[in-house]
């Protein structure tokens, strides 16, 4: 038997001393040869004979073979169970770390290895590496934990067998902690960190929570899929997966069809091709019964006591929940916050876009309706945004008509005017600055704001709030709205309009023409503007119950044809 581990011996150095001669060995194989041929037999597969000889010969279990990789690392990253039960028993030290920080639990756990990972742990593996300090966002110094690299890889068993053993669910990185490193799509990480503890209010390093995440997803999903579709061409975006659609579409037969097509000329890089397809391929079937929807991440966060209420930071302007579920759209979602409980009115020093601003800049008349349905303060305002009023007025949204329609008739003030903190006016009324931030103003617009009680004054704004002289300089291409404006004009300063460069002399003349010139306002339009400042803003409420007949109506209501 010695003769026998002598002959191997031999073996070994001539094959150490031939790899010496042609330079292809690291500095620290070349001095302990051994242990380099140690780990050349693990990878090979070795019987446990082979490997027992060598240890025999002099290798040891726990010296580094090349950049602090020990012989068990390699046993665990070729899954020889069998070798690194033989490590072990020989004294392979089990937390023993590469120059990167991996220890075999942590690739046991990146890569999924079940078998490995309870082996480990059998042994007495450390589940934690990493010392907890008071920083919030600690700097990752060398690897993550072997929790994190399960959960990145969407190793469950793996992940929860640590997690048995204590792993810490609230391990805080650069970036936040567990929960907030899981993608609110996956349902089943993110259940299993929560049921072993994870704190569902953590906030990550953008200062935002899970919830917030999970709630402003479905707009997150489709920007992620255009650019995904636009980088990867090789399999289905991430929204086949949500779907639950990951089988080849058309594009991915073809592009194995010309792998196999090519495979003649280069059958080494075609079968490089064609396992790199199957390698996306199955990597995508295999997540999607795994990943949910962005309501079901919401009700499982609030299953376990997630905040509705919480806001974000400075850099996000304070945001609350609700904040990002109007961003995401999901209609579905919001009604699920307000019902439990979201506000919608915050605080009045809040100066920020609220909740409501958002979703008129969506323009999305449901979402508006749903939130003043709960009763969103449709008149709120800040000063630097002004009302949702002027949102919708100021801003070029979709669905501009019919979201004014909503806001008017639950109440908004047309005529508001916001101040700013040093007392000034900063944003004039709704109709004036739909007119100045318009080229092309509609004349449906205007008739519905003139309809739910906005005053036309031509007047310069620095004598009176309600002025909008100023505002009607780019109405030169606009004949029919300054017409309009003329005809519904309370009262017109001759004197302002006489001054101004705004306006050209065409327009001047209207002005006067408009204003009578000494001559008294028609009887007709006096009665109309007698009935307004009677009835404000519900003088269509009051019109719909009278009997006159339709043309007075329309003369009344201002009910323009569109331009």
């Amino acid at each position: 038997m010695f003769q026998y581990i002598l002959a191997i011996a031999g073996k070994y150095m001539q094959k150490f001393c031939h790899a010496c001669v042609s330079n292809t060995m690291p500095s620290e194989c070349i001095a302990n040869p051994l242990q380099r041929e140690l780990a050349d037999s693990i990878i090979r597969l070795q019987s446990l004979d082979e490997l027992r000889i060598l240890l025999a010969c002099g290798a040891k279990p726990n010296e580094p073979v090349t950049q602090g990789l020990r012989p068990l690392h390699y046993a665990v990253w070729q899954r020889y169970e069998d070798a690194a039960q033989l490590l072990l028993v020989r004294g392979a030290e089990i937390d023993a770390t590469d120059e990167c920080g991996y220890s075999a639990l942590h690739l046991a756990a990146e890569h999924g290895y079940l078998d490995l990972v309870k082996l480990l742990l059998k042994h007495g593996a450390k589940v934690d590496h990493r010392q907890d300090t008071a920083e919030l966002f600690p700097r990752t110094l060398l690897c993550d934990e072997p929790l994190r690299l399960a959960l990145r890889n969407h190793h469950l068993d793996v992940a929860r067998t640590l997690l048995e053993h204590g792993a810490n669910s609230n391990k805080r990185y650069f970036f936040g902690s567990e929960i907030n490193l899981i993608s609110p799509l996956d349902l089943d990480c993110m259940a299993l960190v929560l049921a072993f503890g994870a704190d569902p209010n953590s906030r990550d390093r953008a200062g935002l929570t899970p919830l917030m995440k999970a709630v402003r997803l479905p707009q997150k999903v489709l920007a992620f899929e255009k650019w995904y579709r636009n980088v990867f061409t090789l399999a289905g975006g991430p929204g086949d997966l949500f779907s639950g659609a990951a089988a080849a579409d058309q594009e991915d037969a073809e592009v194995v069809s010309s792998a196999q097509a090519s495979s003649s000329s280069s059958s080494s890089s075609s079968s490089q091709t064609n396992n790199n397809v199957g390698l996306h391929r199955r990597r995508g079937e295999g997540r999607v019964s795994e990943l949910g929807s962005g309501m079901q991440s919401v009700l499982l966060l609030l299953n376990y006591g997630a905040d509705v209420n919480a806001r974000a930071d400075a850099r996000n302007e304070f945001r609350s929940v609700l904040h990002y579920a109007v961003i995401g759209g999901d209609k579905a979602v919001i009604n699920l916050l307000l019902k439990q409980g979201a506000r919608l009115n915050l605080e009045p020093e809040y100066t920020k876009p609220r909740a409501l601003d958002m979703a008129v800049l969506k323009g999305d008349p449901e979402i508006v309706k749903l939130l003043l349905d709960a009763g969103a303060d449709v008149n709120t305002n800040s000063a630097i945004i002004g009302t949702p009023l002027h949102v919708a007025c100021a801003e070029s949204i979709p669905n501009r008509y019919e979201v004014l329609e909503l806001l008017l008739e639950r109440g908004a003030d047309p005529n508001r005017v916001v101040a700013s903190e040093a007392g000034g006016t900063l944003l004039r009324p709704a109709l004036a600055e739909y007119v100045g931030a318009n080229a092309q103003p509609d004349l449906r617009v205007i008739g519905l704001l003139l309809r739910h009680g906005a005053r036309v004054l031509i007047k310069s704004h620095f004598r009176e709030p309600l002025g909008m002289l100023q505002h009607m300089q780019g109405l030169e291409r606009a004949p029919r709205v300054l017409a309009a404006l003329l005809d519904a004009a309370e009262s017109v300063d001759l004197a302002a309009v006489a001054r101004t460069q705004c306006l050209t002399e065409l327009q001047k003349r209207a002005c006067r023409d408009a204003a009578g010139a000494g001559r008294p306002l028609s009887l007709v339009k006096q009665a109309r503007l007698a009935l307004r400042r009677l009835h404000g803003g519900q003088l269509a409420a009051w019109a719909s119950r009278q009997t006159m007949p339709k043309t007075l109506r329309s003369y009344l209501l201002y009910e323009y044809a569109p331009n």
